[in-house]
């Protein structure tokens, strides 16, 4: 009788320790060198859309361009055309412009002083220039549908000091609702009304909810996050840091499964994922720790770019991106 209290003692110890590492391992899964990135990648070509320009923004169709020189300026694809967009008369310095589907508006903020007309959320309609104010404070706006067929803007909710959480504008009313989700950054699902930010105990947490069901929120990581996006209705994938040896940090990308919650890694080094309408997911990486802009189509990585410039996605995966003083368009 003894002995069998003895096996009996042991499985319960090692049930134990397997729920411990299991738990303490939930959330910065690694898969022992099967994610890292390959040095020698398939490239993808690309042309020049413009010779001298920075923080290119594409349109949804490819056709349009936002680049900085100076102020805001625009270039119409395939005829060449170059305007300035945005000038000194128009509330700057802009930042975050965000392309609203219909290739026709952008969103975006800028910073100028607290309460001024020069600051907060504003509304750009590319065919006549008309800018309106929607917003006197704010920034990080993104666009999509709540899921009833509305179109929503959120953005980060802020004072002179403090982050006050998640707010939405309605469109075409403008109606102004706070969610009353403590947190920054959002984005909005491209398949459904789910919602990601940046939240949890810090305020650095990846978390996830249903714009219907804020109340029931997931922190999908217990570590800070830079940028989260979806992948497809079911998954999504965010960055984050892993600690190394001697105070140094290893990006990693993480994915997860926003039904069972599940995650792990989808690559090491790397960081910043975007992902398009036809699910493809851009991102910054290298195995050998210099940044390169990567794409993955159907199961097979590709290098976009071996320089780490700003770059922006079209609907169907096109990347627009830094490469010196040029601006590129992948294939």
């Amino acid at each position: 009788m003894s002995i069998r209290y003895v096996i009996n003692d042991k499985v319960l110890f090692f049930c134990i320790l397997f729920v411990i590492v299991t738990a303490m391992g939930v959330g910065c899964t690694e898969d022992d060198g099967k994610t890292d990135i390959p040095v020698e990648l398939p490239t993808l070509s690309s042309s020049v859309l413009v010779s001298d320009g920075s923080n290119p923004v594409i349109s949804p169709n490819g056709s349009l361009l936002l680049f900085v020189r100076d102020d805001v300026w625009m270039l119409r694809n395939g005829s060449g055309s170059i305007s300035r967009l945005i000038d000194e008369t128009m509330p700057q310095p802009a930042a975050a412009p965000v392309w609203f589907d219909d290739n026709e508006r952008v969103v975006y903020y800028a910073s100028g002083p607290m309460g001024s007309e020069r600051n907060g959320i504003f509304l750009l309609t590319i065919s006549n220039h008309a800018v309106t104010q929607l917003r006197v404070s704010g920034r990080d706006p993104c666009v999509g549908s709540d899921g009833f067929g509305n179109e929503v803007i959120l953005y980060e909710e802020y004072d002179a000091v403090y982050t006050l959480g998640i707010a939405k504008i309605t469109l075409p009313m403008l109606n102004v609702t706070a969610l009353h989700v403590t947190g920054s950054k959002p984005t909005l699902s491209k398949f459904n009304d789910y919602i990601g930010y940046f939240g949890g105990d810090n305020g650095g947490r990846p978390v996830t909810a249903r714009l219907s069901q804020l109340s029931n929120s997931r922190v999908l990581n217990s570590r800070d996050a830079f940028k989260i996006d979806f992948l497809d209705s079911n998954t999504v994938v965010f960055d984050g840091n892993i600690p190394q040896a001697q105070g140094a940090t290893r990006p990693i990308l993480f994915r997860a499964n926003l039904t069972s919650g599940v995650v792990d890694t989808l690559y090491r080094f790397a960081l910043e994922p975007t992902v398009s309408d036809n699910k493809r997911l851009t991102f910054r990486g290298s195995e050998d720790g210099s940044a390169r802009i990567l794409q993955l189509r159907n199961e097979t990585l590709y290098e976009v770019s071996s320089s780490s410039g700003r770059f922006s996605v079209t609907s169907t995966g096109r990347v627009a991106y830094e490469s010196g003083n040029t601006i590129r368009l992948s294939e």
